[in-house]
């Protein structure tokens, strides 16, 4: 499941694209931990999103992301995936 949602122009194309943290580890043992995603940035084409591979932007997070927050240093973005009982997981997302 996504767990948190960020919205932010990673392209500065001036359309918002999203950026996803997923997994949730306390479920009911028959079921089975939620850990399958390592995060998706969606890139918005306009009328749809496309979903980007970790190739294309570095974003690739193990373990329960709860909280995505942006920030800048000197200028540039770096994101924040804070996890749950983790440590935080600092990105700049590949640019091309």
């Amino acid at each position: 499941p996504t767990m948190s949602i960020m919205v932010d122009d990673v392209d500065q194309d001036k359309l918002p694209d999203l950026i996803l943290g997923s997994n949730f580890f306390p479920i009911n043992i028959q079921m089975g931990r939620y850990d399958g995603s390592y995060g998706t940035v969606l890139k918005n084409k306009g009328k749809s999103f496309e979903a980007l591979p970790p190739s294309k932007t570095g974003w690739s997070i193990k373990g329960e992301v709860r909280h995505l927050k942006k920030i800048n240093i000197r200028g540039e973005k770096v994101y924040l995936a804070i996890r749950n009982n983790d440590v935080v997981y600092s990105y700049k997302l590949i640019k091309k």
